[in-house]
């Protein structure tokens, strides 16, 4: 992988969560460039996770004359450059800009585009914007809004293996399969999750913005 830490950047982006300080902003080295990686606004961001998109998500964090150097790499052809390195790098990213690990990151999305209504209208009462925050303030919101919701230890053991500890083969594994793999295993998130929302149905989706 091209990516690594660089001044600014502790430690390896996306091997866990908790880390003190906010993730952003930072620099690493991209092939020995340093890029510098800002706070986005993050329905965009939110909206590149649920979607598998991570050549929509590195993008969205760099400076414009950074993102046109990687398209002109990737449309080089004598540059090794290419998708899934671009991908793999961009996953790479996504764990520290959320401050946890990427798969774990795109699972907290996902539940969050299906229960919005309720997870927003908390904040709201509590005088806070989530959009307005940075994409690891709201994935964080989410989990701690998850976790108020489970009542007894075995329910935040199953919240916390499904969340955190199943790690990202189940994803990668369902997006090589094929689309309708993926479908189905989000689908299965967002049931799991359901409880927590009371089975509401027709939520707005906070990553079409």
């Amino acid at each position: 992988m091209p990516i690594t830490g660089g001044p600014g950047l502790p430690g390896e982006g996306g091997s866990g969560a908790g880390w003190p300080g906010r993730p952003l902003p930072a620099v690493v080295l991209f092939d020995d460039r340093e890029i510098r990686l800002h706070p986005a606004p993050a329905g965009p961001l939110l909206r590149a996770l649920t979607r598998h998109n991570w050549t929509a998500f590195l993008p969205g964090l760099v400076r414009p004359r950074d993102a046109l150097w990687l398209s002109r790499r990737l449309d080089d052809p004598r540059d090794p450059l290419d998708l899934l390195e671009l991908s793999a790098a961009a996953k790479w990213v996504a764990g520290h800009a959320c401050a946890m690990p990427w798969w774990a990151a795109v699972r907290l999305a996902v539940i969050a585009r299906e229960g919005w209504t309720w997870i927003a209208g908390r904040a709201a009462l509590e005088g806070r914007d989530l959009l307005a925050q940075d994409v690891d303030q709201v994935l964080a919101a989410v989990w701690a809004f998850l976790r108020d919701q489970r009542d007894t230890e075995e329910e935040v053991k199953k919240l916390t293996d499904s969340v955190w500890e199943s790690g990202p083969e189940e994803l990668e594994l369902a997006q090589r399969v094929s689309p309708a793999s993926l479908d189905m295993l989000e689908a299965r998130w967002a049931a799991e999750a359901a409880a927590s929302f009371g089975g509401m149905d027709g939520v707005w989706d906070p990553t079409a913005v």
